[in-house]
């Protein structure tokens, strides 16, 4: 008679983390929904983003080693607007040129760059904060020389200055449908949320003989009102009061709004605002906190009062009634618990939540704190060990190699930007540590996060298996809204190369090194992180202007090939195109504008002109007229130039005028005779001294599944371009003009799996007993489960989604990397469950045609009842038993996989180990 075995159900509500030396119960990248545990979905990508001034460098210069774009991610606000749209506001710290081309005016600066996502429309808005008119000393002010666009030295005085950026993370805060935002170093900013289709340019004009009177480039737009700095002025009470002044209110650490009013932080005092007018404060409106040690990290209004932290010390602040607010009482709540920053401290539930360097904390009444992360206390008192730290070394994949992931986790080292967020959706709590690549859940209990996956598997016959350190979503700052959660992360940094063709030779130059940031949707791609969409990635670009041919014999045209453009949905530009091109045609248009440079002589009077250029045809195609029969491609006229449609001979090549494409070269030839009497001038008018579009060539973005090893631009080479001009015919011949071609550093599009990662999840139980037994064995443990997808993963790895070890006494941790010394590719310490990419009885996909009319699903297989399928269109519900051995005093079990397919999920209702008692201790011993 068998003896009677216990089952113990070892899934528990969240992490405790008591003992020093072991990790009682560890949960990663799993969360509790409807009473279940479920693996986390992926963020997958929205948007990449990188920064909008000019990547270039002084020419005759080392080029190889400079860093351009978005260096360091700052912070972000995700809310929901006025007129019902989604928006995300992110700022980080970028570097570049502030021109058009490098040279005189232009600097090689750390700016701030503002970049707001529009998740319901999907576009985006970028902008740069700079000094505005009513920020500069009043007594220097001159009317006749303010500036209605971004200088970055002039040479009158300059007031619309760059700001110089430093790593110093910014602060939110939304009020009356404006989000409030800024830095200590920085200032204040308020952001007025607006709709928007397309970024407008942000870089100076640098190319061309600069005059003041005549631009050419169209930036004649004044100061943005869509982010506006936050400058202080008298309000109505100001013949009784005085009020503060720019000077008198610096170095903000923090604002909130009360009752109309905005709380402004700085040093050891708060000032309040005028109710309605948040620019003006009475001088008398502050309170200055002389019991504080230290200076002022955060401040939260709730329920009528304002709580204020320091580095180690709370205060609630009850304020006055009346116009004046500095009359009220100050309460010392905590004597050595503090704060870590504004965005460390977050209202939901009618609760606060806060980090300081020692734990969570929570209050409902403002004079408590409860410690929420008892559970985890040594995460912040010492150290967080992911168990992988003994499996991955104890089988010989890990080393002492630096590429090595990091297992142990210590937060007292690394709470820069440190953040609080709540899913709402989930109703759970997110503690984020960007440092550490990783988040804390909160509900009911501690559950972890990490961004990084260790599978490194390569392809070969037979594949190399390795771990790896880097993270999926690096430095993750998330921020939620009512029903959706992002991150904003995942650090790219791409060679750009800038490619010429003259002569159709290839020539390429490295300008430098391109970062980006992405911005990710959790739950969008399925399982896995980072996932894109191919069109998506087309948007990552940083360019600037260069001439070929030599500027100092200025002519009397300029020819400009613009940035790229993205055209919509459809593709319409003559009624015999019969072809509809969708979004993941990624559809674009290259912008051609003249510019004449003299009024008087006729250069602004066209009578023909050609031009052609050679495109890298390997990552763009144009788009053929349809039934043309030659070489003929779809072109597009801007408004003001539609009547000059006949003279292009649109859809045939003439003599004169075509649009074609010959191999990758582009001939635009352009007689304005063909126009005829549906013009009003015998001539191709241009406005003087600006940018006058001209054509439009529309191309379609060749994507993934061509050649990528090459970085490149769209225009490589400009062969000609010549011009005739002139108040009549035969009017004047000029040879040719200078031009300017706008080169992008495309960098290119990468594949899925250097792009993509996996998720690693990890259910390790606490030490397991029976009360009054010495001696217990595990026979085995029985998992209700449910799964979903199976699919090719996206890299060659040993373990499947569903893995089980089991371990005694404390040997869960007894391998230290020193220990290793295994060599064995098969590594099969702990292959138990492995090599499945499905837990679940499946069709096979060459039967999976019509289940019903081909009959192909039943329900069971006489002649294979190892493999026999049968009809299911919901989850499979399956329970999962293992048979072990594993003796001991204590028996620990880890339960882990690797989702490697979007389409896998994993739900865990329980999991139940078998135990029985056995005799006592054996003799063991060295």
């Amino acid at each position: 008679m068998a003896a009677p075995k216990t089952e113990i159900d070892i899934v528990k509500e969240g992490m405790t983390l008591r003992d020093p030396y072991n990790n009682q119960v560890f949960i990663q990248n799993l969360y509790k929904n409807r009473g279940l545990f479920e693996t986390r979905e992926g963020f997958g990508t929205l948007q990449e983003f990188t920064a909008p001034l000019t990547a270039r460098t002084v020419e005759g210069t080392s080029i190889n080693n400079n860093e351009f774009g978005l260096q360091k991610h700052l912070g972000s606000f995700s809310f929901k607007t006025e007129f019902d749209h989604e928006q995300i506001v992110s700022v980080f710290l970028a570097r570049g040129w502030s021109g058009y081309k490098t040279g005189l005016k232009t600097d090689y600066v750390d700016y701030y760059c503002v970049n707001i996502y529009d998740v319901t429309t999907d576009n985006f808005w970028q902008e740069v904060l700079y000094d505005h008119t009513s920020e500069q000393n009043k007594e220097n002010l001159d009317v006749n020389f303010y500036k209605a666009y971004l200088e970055a030295r002039p040479p009158l005085i300059n007031y619309q200055q760059v700001k110089i950026a430093v790593e110093e993370t910014f602060f939110f805060a939304e009020y009356l449908d404006k989000v409030y935002f800024g830095s200590k170093e920085a200032g204040m900013f308020a952001y007025n949320p607006a709709a928007f289709i397309t970024n407008r340019d942000k870089r100076v004009n640098n190319i061309n003989n600069r005059n003041e009177i005549w631009d050419e480039l169209t930036n004649h737009y004044g100061e943005t009102s869509l982010i506006t700095p936050l400058t202080f002025k008298d309000g109505l009470s100001s013949r009784a009061y005085s009020y503060v002044k720019d000077d008198e209110l610096k170095n903000v650490v923090d604002i909130d709004a009360l009752n109309g009013r905005l709380i402004f932080a700085s040093g050891k005092s708060i000032f309040f605002s005028d109710v309605g007018v948040p620019n003006a404060i009475v001088a008398k409106n502050t309170f200055t906190l002389h019991e504080m040690r230290g200076d002022i990290k955060a401040i939260k209004v709730f329920n009528q009062m304002v709580i204020i932290w320091s580095e180690d010390q709370t205060f609630v602040y009850q304020p006055s009634q009346g116009l004046l607010l500095s009359g009220g009482r100050l309460v010392e709540v905590h004597s050595e618990i503090g704060c870590l920053g504004p965005n460390a401290v977050l209202f939901r539930a009618n609760r606060i939540f806060w980090v300081d360097r020692n734990g969570v904390y929570s209050t409902g009444t403002g004079f408590s704190a409860e410690e929420l992360s008892l559970p985890i206390k040594k995460f912040f008192t010492d150290s967080t060990v992911n168990p992988f730290i003994h499996y991955f070394t104890a089988t010989g994949f890990a080393n002492t190699n630096p590429d090595s992931p990091d297992f142990v986790y210590r937060f007292k080292d690394f709470t820069a930007g440190v953040h609080l967020t709540f899913d709402e959706v989930y109703e759970q709590l997110i503690f984020v540590v960007p440092e550490l690549n990783l988040a804390w859940i909160f509900k009911s209990g501690w559950y972890l996060w990490s961004f990084t996956s260790i599978v490194k598997g390569t392809a070969g016959n037979p594949p190399t298996y390795e771990i790896n350190g880097d993270a999926n979503i690096s430095k993750p700052w998330i921020t939620t809204t009512q029903t959706k959660t992002f991150a904003v992360g995942g650090q790219e940094v791409s060679q750009a190369v800038h490619l010429k063709q003259p002569g159709g030779v290839s020539t390429s130059t490295n300008i430098g090194k391109l970062q980006s940031f992405r911005l990710f949707e959790w739950g969008r791609g399925g399982a896995l992180d980072g996932s894109t969409r191919d069109f998506d990635e087309g948007r990552r670009k940083i360019g600037f202007y260069e001439s070929d041919i030599n500027e100092l014999a200025v002519q009397h045209l300029h020819v400009y090939f613009d940035p790229l453009k993205k055209w919509g949905n459809k593709l319409s530009a003559d009624a015999s195109q019969s072809t509809v091109y969708s979004e993941t045609d990624d559809l674009w248009y290259l912008p051609i504008y003249f510019s004449s440079q003299l009024a008087t002589s006729g250069v602004h009077r066209i009578l023909k002109y050609e031009i052609q250029f050679r495109y890298d045809s390997s990552k763009y195609v144009t788009i053929d007229w349809a039934g043309g029969g030659d070489d003929s491609i779809v072109f597009m006229l801007p408004t003001e130039r539609s009547v000059d449609y006949p003279g292009y001979s649109p859809g045939s090549i003439a003599a004169t005028a075509q649009v074609s494409d010959t191999g990758g070269v582009i001939t635009i030839k352009h007689d304005h005779a063909l126009v005829g009497a549906n013009s009003s001038y015998p001539y191709m008018s241009l406005n003087p001294y600006n940018k006058n579009p001209v054509i439009w060539i529309p191309f379609k973005k060749v994507r993934r599944d061509t050649d990528t090893s090459t970085n490149t631009a769209l225009v490589t080479d400009v062969i000609k371009t010549d011009y005739t001009f002139g108040a009549a015919l035969p009017g004047t011949a000029a040879t040719t003009s200078d031009r300017y071609i706008w080169n992008p550093t495309w960098f290119g599009l990468q594949t899925t799996e250097t792009r993509t990662t996996g998720i690693d999840w990890i259910y390790k139980s606490e030490q397991i007993g029976i009360e009054g037994e010495q001696q217990i064995k595990a026979r085995g443990s029985y998992s209700l489960i449910n799964s979903r997808g199976t699919g090719t993963p996206i890299k060659t790895w040993l373990y499947g989604p569903w893995n089980t070890t089991a371990g005694s006494d404390y040997k869960d941790y007894v391998t230290q990397i020193v220990d290793v010394t295994d060599t064995n590719q098969n590594r099969a310490a702990i292959e138990q469950v492995t090599n499945k990419n499905s837990v679940r009885t499946r069709f096979k996909p060459t039967d999976l045609k019509d289940r019903f009319l081909n009959n192909t699903a039943t329900y069971g297989d006489n002649t294979n009842n190892a493999t026999g399928n049968y009809l299911v269109d919901v989850e499979e519900i399956d329970t999962i038993a293992t048979s072990d051995s594993v003796r001991g005093e204590s028996v620990s079990y880890t339960f882990f996989g690797f989702l490697l397919d979007k389409a896998a999920k994993l739900n865990i209702r329980n999991i139940k180990v078998v135990m029985q008692a056995v005799a006592g201790r054996r003799r063991r011993g060295r």
